[in-house]
């Protein structure tokens, strides 16, 4: 799962209401590999800017699955998420409404 940066609430916000729902998650291990230690001192060419490898470095996780997860377990876990996404678009609408009049 990404998170855009575009979004109203960051990955590690998610991350955290996740963790609080009992859901478990893991960040992506790679996105842009030019970051990792091991490539600092090793020759090697950029095509572009990496936007894409940054995003998916910056926004990305793994969900928790299984193959023991039944449909109840999942519909939990798209509720939860579904839940987490409608307060974070009704924080924003609310401070636009009361910042902006």
């Amino acid at each position: 799962m990404t998170v855009k940066t575009s979004a109203p609430f960051s990955r590690p916000e998610l991350i955290e209401f996740l963790d609080e729902q009992k859901i478990a998650s893991r960040f992506l291990f790679g996105g842009n590999i030019l970051w990792q230690p091991a490539y600092q001192n090793i020759e090697h060419r950029e095509v572009g800017s990496l936007s894409n490898s940054d995003e998916v470095a910056l926004g990305t996780f793994w969900l928790g699955v299984f193959p023991g997860l039944n449909n109840e377990m999942i519909d939990y876990m798209i509720e939860s998420i579904h839940q987490f996404v409608k307060i974070k678009k009704h924080k924003v609408n609310h401070e636009r409404r009361c910042c902006t009049a």
